[in-house]
């Protein structure tokens, strides 16, 4: 089993923290202010990256796509549970595709290795938390829309898949 502390700090802490920042901001000096959607993409994008590293850390790469503790595929996992909201396969392989493009592309996604990635992401039912222009996508966090609680529930769901969380 995974450290408690350890899945709380990704599955909750780190999220509630990032969303305090984009809630309250920074000091009135910080660029915060001047721009909070860049600031909250960003903190998006590291939150991502970080959530899916813990992840392949834990579980292995793409541990949805393996069999889980009592479900053989992670779709009918997600379909039995009484207490989890979401996520879907393809979120997850939506995140991984939006990881990537974070990290290595400037946050486009037709750079990306995967050259299906586009479509992934426009495919998973992500509604107004990513904002797409053309290939390049924002990430968006605000009290409406908040990336980071799918990304937060997609760990919930992957931990309980492999029999933690």
């Amino acid at each position: 089993m995974a450290s408690r502390d350890e899945f709380l700090f990704y599955a909750r802490r780190m999220h509630n923290a990032f969303r305090v920042l984009i809630n309250n901001g920074g000091d009135s000096s910080s660029h915060w202010h001047k721009n909070p959607e860049l600031c909250a993409h960003h903190l998006c994008g590291v939150y991502v990256t970080g959530a899916l590293t813990f992840l392949e850390g834990r579980y292995g790469k793409n541990a949805w796509n393996q069999s889980g503790k009592t479900h053989s595929d992670f779709g009918s996992f997600v379909l039995s549970s009484k207490r989890l909201k979401g996520p879907s396969k393809d979120q997850l392989d939506a995140f991984v595709c939006i990881r990537n493009a974070v990290v290595h592309n400037n946050c486009d996604l037709s750079k990306n290795n995967d050259p299906h990635s586009l479509s992934k992401v426009t495919n998973a039912s992500l509604g107004a938390t990513v904002s797409l222009n053309g290939s390049v996508f924002t990430l968006v966090s605000n009290g409406t829309h908040d990336f980071m609680e799918l990304v937060r529930l997609a760990i919930v769901g992957v931990a309980q898949y492999h029999g933690d969380g």
